[in-house]
């Protein structure tokens, strides 16, 4: 599991511990194992929550100055991306706590948005995984707000068509997420029935628990629709 920057200080050590120093090879290992995830169930939460507050701040602000500073917009999208988190990792160690030897595969996050690296393609919801449907619909909106807001016309693509595309892009993430937090209880519910041996609904479970992470989703399109072409540095 990746913690972001803040969190590390509080959840790094225990988490390393538990995937290095304690692999459930022996009773006593699964003993420790278990009570260090159990033990990472309420610290995980608070640090993702703690996390969230700043970029919640910190967001505020680049709001309220229209998005005019690169610098604070990017602080506080990777502040606030905890919130993709804060219902993945008591989940992920809720479920090892039963089972320490449950598998998730292609753990991408799920997040819709992302800042595009050089010619790189917005990317969305584990590459190495199928689309949901409403994925790639966000996914191609997401390209087409992309080049409208880096586009040579000034005018009428980057300030004002840009700008309705990244409110048609917001309620799509809207839209999306809410599909995956309905997705997300039957798929939580299995995963934990199966105690964690069904892997594809481990996986499932973990994408779709990301669904605060609209909040996020929300804050990119805000920004964006004041400072078209933001994201770009």
């Amino acid at each position: 599991m990746s913690y972001f920057e803040f969190t590390n200080l509080i959840t790094k050590p225990l988490s390393e511990a538990i995937n290095e120093h304690l692999e459930p090879n022996s009773f006593k290992n699964k003993c420790l194992n278990r009570a260090g995830r159990l033990l990472l169930i309420p610290v995980s939460t608070i640090a993702c929550g703690l996390e969230a507050i700043v970029g919640l701040g910190s967001g505020f602000l680049s709001i309220v100055s229209l998005g005019t500073s690169k610098n604070l917009f990017k602080f506080s999208r990777k502040r606030l991306s905890s919130t993709y988190h804060i219902f993945v990792h008591p989940y992920v160690n809720f479920l090892k706590t039963i089972n320490p030897k449950a598998k998730f595969s292609g753990k991408s996050p799920n997040i819709y948005l992302i800042r595009v690296e050089k010619k790189e393609e917005p990317k969305i919801i584990g590459e190495d995984q199928k689309h949901f449907l409403l994925g790639r619909v966000v996914f191609e909106v997401a390209k087409l707000a992309n080049a409208l807001s880096n586009s040579k016309n000034p005018f009428l693509e980057k300030h004002i068509a840009s700008r309705c595309v990244y409110v048609i892009l917001g309620v799509s993430c809207v839209i999306a997420r809410v599909a995956d937090a309905v997705i997300a209880v039957p798929a939580v519910s299995l995963s934990i029935l199966a105690l964690g041996t069904w892997e594809s609904a481990n996986n499932l479970a973990y994408r779709t628990l990301q669904a605060p992470g609209i909040i996020t989703d929300l804050f990119f399109c805000s920004v964006c629709v004041l400072n078209p072409g933001i994201e770009k540095t």
